[in-house]
């Protein structure tokens, strides 16, 4: 709080659009588990909504999901904006994006994060 006498005072509060913190370049799961992309944020005013591309096509919604919510969905966005894979498979490898939003607009995009997946299919023996 900046004051020039005691009849008024003035707070300055800062707000900027949200930011995606650093991201590792390749993340590597396991085939089959499941698996999480962090996207670490910060904004003033709070992130609100958080939206995920892979390969520069939207993969995951706006709104965050439970995966517990018997949605069907095998991705979903949790409320700190990572990116939830109920399992991870094959096909889920490509280059992530996450997208932060607040109510002053759209950040900027991440920077791409390569996804791998390893390791043996898992089979299921009836």
């Amino acid at each position: 709080m900046l004051c020039k006498s005691f009849s008024w005072c003035c707070m300055l509060r800062a707000s900027d659009l949200p930011r995606v913190s650093k991201l590792p370049p390749d993340v590597y799961v396991a085939r089959g588990l499941p698996a999480h992309l962090d996207c670490p944020t910060s904004a003033n005013p709070a992130v609100t909504s958080v939206v995920w591309s892979k390969d520069d096509r939207v993969v995951a919604p706006l709104v965050p999901k439970d995966l517990d919510s018997g949605s069907g969905a095998r991705l979903a966005i949790d409320r700190d904006g990572s990116l939830l894979f109920e399992s991870a498979f094959t096909q889920d490898q490509g280059q992530y994006s996450c997208t932060p939003y607040s109510p002053l607009g759209v950040g900027q995009a991440s920077p791409p994060v390569q996804l791998h997946v390893r390791g043996a299919s898992l089979l299921t023996v009836l």
